[in-house]
């Protein structure tokens, strides 16, 4: 078994202006209402930001197109920071785990050989972002050959 990387994910928000993004590297969760949910929140979509959160966020392609796909859902905004060695990782894992209803890409992304524990905490609703354990059996990095 690869060595473990523990990881500490705080999230930010919700966010009421998307100018407070952060210029730096990291994640940004939308949470909301999906059709036939009822009233309760949901995981909707995960996102990363190689570069700047502030200006992925900001970019009117994937800013209008995620508004759209979420439009009156009661969507809300988080983020967290994270290293740019890191977030692409980060977010396949975290996509694998949730499943969010609107994320398409990543869902059966190739999963990382090495041991993560992630640790979510902040500002997210109770239970949309849980902790993982990449050693866990159903994840199935155990059976997976190291490098």
């Amino acid at each position: 078994m690869p060595d473990v990387q523990a990881l500490i994910l705080e999230w930010k928000g919700p966010l009421t202006d998307s100018h407070s993004l952060p210029d730096t590297p990291g994640l940004y969760a939308v949470t909301g209402r999906v059709y036939g949910g009822g009233e309760d929140s949901r995981l909707l979509y995960i996102g990363l930001a190689g570069d700047s959160l502030s200006t992925r966020w900001n970019c009117r392609k994937h800013r209008d197109w995620l508004v759209r796909s979420v439009a009156n859902l009661g969507a809300k905004l988080y983020f967290t920071t994270a290293s740019a060695a890191l977030v692409d990782v980060l977010e396949t894992i975290l996509i694998y785990v949730h499943q969010p209803n609107q994320n398409s890409q990543k869902i059966n992304s190739s999963l990382p050989r090495q041991h993560y524990i992630i640790h979510n905490t902040g500002a997210v609703p109770e239970g949309l972002l849980t902790d993982v354990d990449t050693a866990e059996p159903w994840f199935g990095i155990q059976s997976s050959p190291v490098g």
